[in-house]
């Protein structure tokens, strides 16, 4: 009959996001495992920081459209051209824009932004979400550490996408910190060091 069609194909899709978020945790762990090796790899290629950061914005743009969550950006077209793994810098922004998001609802928003210091890169992006209390602020970048708010595990996060980010804005030389008050929202910072830039190097001879 119908309903058990309609029951075996339930079945079979809770058993394939089943086997979907296992395979992330596994890559994740792999990920981790990785990047807290004693020499990790990681790549070093010349990255745009302007087109790196609009890329990110262009890849969560639609979701943000989705959930009525309004999406502010500032990223000046002048950021430096880093040394860098470009691909795990994306996973950063990735992250901690999913996680943004994640914890707003609609009528609220994102803000990211960009700007050099004197000794850094750096990438703020805020949100005006639910926020968190200092006990959960001090576990975020725990090893699979959800918070009360994200029990339901949406969206398959393995809880171990902010734990990647820290490793790799580590393996940078630079940080990725959070600040937050509950009911106001939440700020995180990912800074990258001037000594990534490119200007201040030798020209790369090949």
């Amino acid at each position: 009959g119908e309903s058990r069609d309609a029951d075996g194909k339930k079945a079979f899709e809770s058993a394939r996001s089943q086997a979907f978020y296992l395979q992330r945790l596994v890559d994740d762990l792999f990920e981790l495992s990785i990047l807290e090796n004693p020499s990790p790899q990681l790549r070093s290629e010349p990255v745009l920081m302007s087109e790196l950061l609009n890329d990110a914005i262009r890849n969560h743009t639609g979701q943000m459209d989705a959930c009525s969550v309004d999406f502010q950006t500032d990223i000046p077209s002048t950021l430096p051209l880093i040394e860098a793994d470009g691909v795990r810098l994306m996973r950063v922004l990735d992250n901690v824009l999913s996680n943004a998001r994640r914890h707003t609802k609609s009528g609220d928003w994102i803000r990211m932004s960009a700007e050099v210091a004197p000794e850094y890169l750096e990438i703020k992006i805020s949100d005006s979400g639910e926020g968190m209390d200092s006990e959960s602020l001090g576990r975020i970048f725990d090893r699979y550490y959800r918070g009360e708010a994200s029990r339901t595990r949406d969206e398959l996060g393995t809880g171990l996408g902010l734990a990647i980010s820290r490793a790799v804005a580590k393996l940078h030389g630079g940080t990725l910190e959070a600040d937050s008050t509950p009911d106001e929202g939440t700020t995180m910072v990912l800074r990258l060091p001037t000594s990534l830039f490119r200007d201040n190097q030798d020209p790369v001879t090949s």
